[in-house]
Order: C-alpha cells, then sequence, then structure tokens
C-alpha cells in the first residue's frame, strides 16, 4: 500500500473518543486514491475498503457452506438429508440458532439448524429404537416453590430413570429462569412404555406456554381426579 500524504489526526467517526493519524493511499488493485488509517496501514492492509468490500467472501454458516441460507433454503436441504419431517414452523435465523422441527410420531422438538443438516433428529424416535426404554413416568411441576397442575409425562430407560427426571426438570429451570422441581413422582417399568406413554399423552390438554424445553410439549393439564386415574391406569401396565 503506497502513503501519498499525511492528513494529520482526527476523530475516525462523531462517537470516538480518540484521534488518530490518516494517510491518503494509493490502492495497489484499482490504483484509487482513497483515506485510511495508519492503524491499518500498520496491520498489513493491502487494498481500500472498496475492492476489500468486493473480495470478501460470504459469510460462513457451519454446514451450510459459504451461502447465507433462507429459511427455503434450509428446509429444501434438511428434506434432502431426512425427508419426514415438517418444516411448517421453522424460522431459519444461522446453523447454530435453533429452529422448530415436527416430527410425525412425536410432535414438535427444537434442534440447532446446523446439527439438523449433519443428520440430527428427532431425539425421542431414537431413544425408541433401544431396547432398554421400557419406565413410563409422571412427575408434577414444582414451579418457584409453588405446585401447579401440570404434570410432566414421558418415558426413560431402567439404566437412567431418575436422572433423566433430574436432566428435564433442570432444562425446564432453565426455561423459566426459576428454580423447577420434580413433585409426586410416578415411575413405572413396563415393557408397553411407549404405548402407554402416547395414551396418557392424547387423553388430557396439553400445557399452552411459550417456555421450551426438553419434552414441554409433553406436558398435560391434570386434575386431582385426572392423576388419580393416571395412578391406577400405571399400575395396570
Amino acid at each position: 500500500m503506497e502513503k501519498i500524504k499525511d492528513l494529520g489526526m482526527r476523530y475516525p467517526t462523531k462517537t470516538s473518543k480518540s484521534k488518530t493519524r490518516f494517510w491518503v493511499v494509493k490502492c495497489p488493485i484499482c490504483k484509487e486514491l482513497s483515506e485510511m488509517t495508519i492503524q491499518s496501514i500498520r496491520r498489513g492492509a493491502k487494498q481500500c475498503k472498496v475492492c476489500a468490500d468486493k473480495n470478501r467472501k460470504m459469510p460462513t454458516n457451519k454446514g451450510l457452506g459459504r451461502k447465507k441460507y433462507s429459511t427455503q433454503d434450509f428446509i429444501y436441504k434438511s428434506t434432502q438429508v431426512h425427508g419426514k419431517y415438517s418444516y411448517t414452523k421453522t424460522v431459519y435465523r444461522g446453523s447454530s440458532e435453533n429452529v422448530t422441527i415436527t416430527c410425525p410420531t412425536h410432535g414438535d422438538f427444537r434442534q440447532r439448524a446446523g446439527q439438523h443438516l449433519r443428520g440430527s433428529g428427532c431425539k425421542r424416535c431414537i431413544v425408541y429404537t433401544k431396547s432398554d426404554e421400557d419406565c413410563v413416568y409422571v412427575w408434577q411441576l414444582e414451579i418457584d416453590g409453588v405446585l401447579t397442575d401440570y404434570y410432566k409425562i414421558g418415558i426413560t430407560s431402567k439404566r437412567l430413570k431418575l436422572a433423566r427426571i433430574d436432566v428435564v426438570s433442570k432444562k425446564a429451570s432453565l426455561a423459566f429462569k426459576v428454580d423447577v422441581k420434580p413433585k409426586n413422582i410416578i415411575l413405572k417399568e413396563t415393557s408397553s412404555a411407549k404405548e402407554t406413554e402416547s395414551l396418557l399423552l392424547s387423553l388430557f390438554p396439553r400445557w399452552d406456554s411459550d417456555k421450551v424445553f426438553t419434552g414441554s410439549d409433553e406436558v398435560c393439564e391434570l386434575s386431582l381426579d385426572d392423576i388419580n386415574k393416571v395412578k391406577v391406569f400405571i399400575s395396570l401396565v
């Protein structure tokens, strides 16, 4: 970068608190004269800002190449990778951002866009392929020390059991930004855990909330009479 003339010290922007030295330089690419700070010259700038902007690469999104993808681009590529999910609720904002995806079996779930394009899918579908998924559970949500009428229904393995419930409650605590604790836990080992869970979820109204966490779409509102029926039903499976 050829320095032509020293323009002296001045503020780079209106909000700058300190002055810097500017030079008139000649760009070796376009041969035009332009202003540049002494810091840019010392850092080894090899072209003017106009040429640098023209030669700058498109934003990189991991898993999506160098092009800035739109929601439709993401849906198209996701369909090529998976072919079974619905993306009617999907809004793509970047590969590291979560998107809403709908599984035909288990409903909505959230996942990072880049992970989804690399092959990750509905975790509950993956869980069901394991032979040890044979525990169904129901627990009451205590939110910030207050017992609610909302109950989390799900399945887990003999190996995880209460550990799985602990993980879900911690995810809920992050979503609510207050402590969410599992109370009045019902846990039953059964060879028909998946079928039992699906039946229970079909019987009761789902939780209508903007708080999204792992398994939040499997939270139902139950009355005292409802929970007594659930206890009886689970004891028989």
